[in-house]
């Protein structure tokens, strides 16, 4: 395939993301891998932080589990977007 005709494809794709599939509006929002894991990773840490302090130092031990599969999850789902309207989230496009 030669370039012009992959650009010509990489353009379409990109312009078949440019509304929501499910309700037609354009106010998209991007989840990058990064994003993900800090909103993932955030409630689970804090609670492990306060179990921790709390009742036994032992659930300290569960953060690093927690980063890492959560950065596994992230590695793999991500990007994504979301639709700010309907809540409809689809997997972005990514170009070979």
């Amino acid at each position: 395939m030669n370039a012009k005709a992959s650009n010509h494809t990489v353009r379409n794709q990109q312009h078949a993301y440019a509304a929501c599939p499910k309700c037609g509006k354009e106010e998209l929002l991007l989840i990058l891998k990064w994003r993900y894991m800090f909103l993932t990773s955030t409630m689970p840490i804090v609670a492990a932080l306060l179990i921790g302090y709390f009742f036994h130092i032992i659930f300290l031990v569960f953060i690093p589990g927690i980063l890492v599969m959560n950065y596994l999850i992230a590695k793999k789902k991500t990007p994504f977007l979301i639709c700010k309207t309907c809540r409809h989230a689809q997997p972005s496009f990514q170009p070979d």
